[in-house]
């Protein structure tokens, strides 16, 4: 596969990562000013770490892809950004993601034993909608990993 192939969430998950960077900015800017005005340190210092905290989730929630490079697989989650030579990739598989045995998830599954979660991969394991997306997502994921071509978008 010669081209770069990204891999974000879904346009309404991302739309709601958007929102929710709206919402908490002006919250905490409200919050912010008002504990300002009435000279409250506990509450400004509390509003300022819950913005850094909130709008840093939301933004990368909202960077969050994987990208299929010709030689390299970058991983960005919604905590951690980690890049993964073709090499080091052993395989890809479909399974239940955290808590939530409802929600599914595609892992790549690495040489060192390592499993590692495709975050934008996470779709709730609705019977019969969201199974031929990841099933179709996995055999493209698989053809990035032998160099096969492919001819169209899964995620």
């Amino acid at each position: 596969m010669s081209s770069v192939r990204v891999i974000q969430l879904p346009p309404v998950m991302r739309a709601y990562a958007a929102l929710a960077v709206c919402v908490f900015g002006v919250v905490g800017a409200v919050m912010l000013v008002s504990a300002v005005a009435d000279g409250q340190v506990a509450v400004v210092v509390f509003t300022v770490v819950w913005l850094v905290l909130a709008l840093t989730l939301a933004y990368r929630m909202l960077r969050a892809s994987v990208v299929l490079d010709h030689d390299e697989l970058l991983v960005r989650n919604f905590l951690r950004t980690r890049r993964l030579p073709r090499g080091e990739v052993e395989g890809f598989r479909s399974g239940s993601y955290g808590v939530m045995s409802f929600s599914r998830c595609v892992f790549a599954l690495l040489r060192d034993g390592t499993v590692m979660a495709l975050d934008v991969t996470i779709r709730p394991g609705l019977p019969g909608r969201s199974r031929p997306t990841r099933d179709a997502g996995l055999r493209q994921l698989q053809a990035w990993l032998t160099g096969t071509p492919t001819r169209h978008d899964a995620f």
